[in-house]
């Protein structure tokens, strides 16, 4: 899923009053839609306790806005670590700790492993990807394909050397910075030509800002925002997506249609760009490559699912690991005294004459307990993405009913002052010495079949961007006419949730020849 959050108000509303026959027929809707929402109001199965609500609506009222994450975690000091809400007839159950999660989201199997959707999102083919896909034979085929790319440690070191190329053309690109957007535009680029060499084997030279597949496959992300607003009439009636688009009031129709085809053309774009890099013969190390063989021995739908599941990566894994990585400096301008440590440890380690590499790793544990701490603090993916249940669920004293969505609060399992002491302070001393607090990399990346199949891939990325960031700049807080600027420690809304952006000062640790001296050979060595 994505970072980036879109109001529902920027969207053109649908007017459907036009004449008194548009009326009738918009009044024969809602009546049905009434009709809808009493029939699932009445549930027949206990639900765990929690906002009782209205008639018909449910917890609409109750139900937040804006990151929901802190009010599931309100109703868990209220209600505990299961609550249980309706909303316009659809159950939700929100989990608030870790082992009832493990036990509910684990233990079940394929029973909790669907996916809520949208009509919206199907209109526009997001339902394609692995994020939105329904769980059965094309999602397990999905799991496959990222399992047999990156789903081992061995799998993941192929990819290695991209990332290290990438982390130290982002040390080299950073220095350009000037604006706020600058340091979030150069993560979402550097992260994006990493995912588009793992997803499709495709090399991006230079500067990603100037790549056109880039750009092609940016737009991917922005197209799913706007399907993904929860602000679509045609979610709530259905019916709507049979009227004609010169129906008056359906433009969302025709927004579908115009976002769809770009949806597919991205698809079918970056699988062609693929396809030509591997006409010569020589092997590419992908999740497409790994399965390419002659197209006369692939079926449609191998191919659809080939195609699917490696442009899955791309959407999903850009937004969720460069929120980590700005946080990152967003921690050190706060505590200056965690980045010299850091950087004690690097030198002693790597020493002052090459950038950080994977076979360190095992020797820094304070950039393990800052890579930890990272994933904790700002939680990148506070709400993870939520589950359907497939069928009755009986669980302790109470049932999860066949399509209740649940959703696991992560961002409250990770700030629970009961786990991790002074849990909204950046601490990674928390997870060293004898009594080490919880690992939060055991439920940030979600639970059961639909854990995040990118989880290795991400943490090799992070561990080697920070590292190689901290080897060769300092970041501090920027000065402005003498007065030092205090950034903001706000999340933004969003299933992503990416701190908001802020001012920033940054400089090499000695100088430009000292950083590029760093850099240059692993740039010069990427093919």
């Amino acid at each position: 899923m994505t970072a980036r959050t879109v109001a529902s108000s920027s969207f053109p509303k649908p007017s459907m009053f036009l004449t008194s026959d548009i009326g009738l027929l918009v009044g024969a809707v809602a009546l049905s839609f009434i009709g809808f929402l009493y029939s699932r109001s009445k549930l027949t199965v206990p639900l765990p306790p929690g906002p009782k609500g209205l008639p018909l609506i449910g917890a609409l009222l109750d139900f937040p806005t804006s990151k929901p994450w802190e009010t599931y975690t309100k109703w868990a000091h209220e209600y505990g670590k299961l609550v249980g809400v309706t909303l316009l007839g659809q159950p939700i159950i929100v989990v608030n700790d870790k082992e009832t999660a493990f036990a509910l989201l684990e233990k079940t199997g394929s029973a909790l492993a669907d996916r809520p959707t949208t009509v919206m999102l199907e209109m526009t083919g997001w339902t394609n990807v692995l994020a939105c896909q329904l769980y059965g034979h094309r999602f397990r085929e999905y799991r496959k394909h990222f399992a047999r790319a990156i789903g081992s440690a061995s799998a993941v070191q192929r990819f290695f050397p991209v990332i290290n190329y990438r982390a130290a053309e982002f040390v080299n690109s950073i220095l350009r910075a000037s604006t706020k957007e600058d340091l979030e535009n150069f993560i979402n680029r550097q992260v994006g030509a990493i995912m588009l060499y793992t997803a499709y084997g495709i090399s991006v030279k230079g500067d990603p800002g100037h790549d056109e597949l880039m750009h092609i496959a940016e737009k991917g992300p922005e197209e799913f925002d706007i399907a993904a607003n929860p602000g679509w009439l045609v979610n709530y009636v259905p019916i709507l997506q049979h009227l004609p688009s010169w129906f008056p009031g359906t433009h969302f129709k025709r927004e579908a249609q115009r976002s769809r085809e770009i949806v597919f053309d991205i698809s079918d774009a970056l699988f062609k760009a693929h396809k030509i890099r591997a006409e010569d013969g020589t092997p590419i190390p992908s999740l497409a490559g790994d399965y390419m063989s002659d197209e006369v021995d692939m079926t449609e739908e191998e191919i659809f699912n080939l195609k699917w599941s490696s442009g899955s990566f791309f959407s999903s894994g850009v937004d969720t690991t460069g929120s980590t990585l700005l946080s990152y400096f967003l921690a050190m301008m706060l505590h200056p005294e965690v980045q010299e440590k850091l950087q004690r440890e690097i030198d002693a380690v790597s020493g002052t004459n090459r950038l950080p590499s994977p076979a360190d790793r095992p020797n820094m544990p304070y950039a393990e307990a800052v890579h930890k701490e990272l994933i904790r603090w700002l939680t990148a993916g506070p709400a993870g993405v939520p589950h359907k249940a497939r069928e009755d669920i009986p669980f302790e004293e109470y049932v999860v009913p066949n399509g209740a969505m649940v959703i696991a609060n992560i961002w409250g399992m990770l700030h629970d002052p009961a786990v991790y002491k002074d849990p909204f302070t950046f601490n990674p001393e928390r997870y060293l010495g004898s009594t080490p607090e919880p690992d939060p990399l055991d439920v940030a990346f979600g639970f059961g079949r639909r854990i995040c199949p990118g989880n290795r891939l991400a943490d090799h990325t992070i561990w080697s961007f920070i590292t190689s960031v901290a080897a060769t700049v300092n970041v501090k807080k920027p000065v402005v006419d003498g007065k030092v600027v205090e950034p903001p420690v706000v999340q933004r809304h969003g299933t992503v949730s990416r701190p908001e952006l802020f001012d920033y000062a940054i400089s090499p640790r000695k100088d430009l020849a000292t950083l590029h001296r760093l850099t240059q050979p692993l740039i010069n060595s990427w093919h």
